[in-house]
């Protein structure tokens, strides 16, 4: 009787974490996230603590203009995306109203120098750009560029 509850805890449990770490996968990145991820760049010139490649590409995107392109800060976060985070994903399955977490666990990291804390933009092979703009962290415009 003992291991029987012992078993269903367990299973309890870890439905549970699931559940949580399910949802916490299509949550927003909060502002706690990047800011932690912009200050390890910032006190360390790396990467040290564990960081979201989400949580570290929506601190890129807020870096400048406080910290100018080529800077060490911007270029340390630059290493981790591209060492660390999916580089091409599936762009062409982002949706309105989606977070700028589960745009980054879909599509990959944006073009860093071409991204902004409101819209980013991805490059691709059959379409010049995809601009995805942002209101509360969440996708409210998707506009492809194709050139012709």
């Amino acid at each position: 009787m003992r291991l029987l509850a012992s078993v269903l805890l367990a299973v309890t449990v870890v439905g549970a974490m699931t559940l949580a770490a399910n949802a916490a996968a299509s949550d927003p990145v909060s502002r706690a996230e990047w800011k932690s991820a912009l200050d390890d760049a910032v006190v360390h010139a790396r990467i040290s603590a564990r960081h979201s490649c989400a949580a570290v590409v929506v601190a890129r995107t807020h870096a400048p203009p406080t910290y100018k392109e080529g800077s060490r800060v911007v270029h340390t976060l630059d290493v981790f995306l591209y060492m660390r985070c999916r580089k091409f994903g599936q762009v062409h399955s982002l949706r309105l109203g989606m977070t700028d977490r589960q745009v980054v666990n879909v599509a990959g990291a944006p073009v860093p120098w071409m991204s902004g804390p409101t819209c980013w933009v991805y490059r691709g092979r059959a379409f010049d750009a995809l601009r995805v703009c942002f209101v509360r962290s969440r996708v409210t415009s998707l506009g492809f560029a194709q050139h012709g």
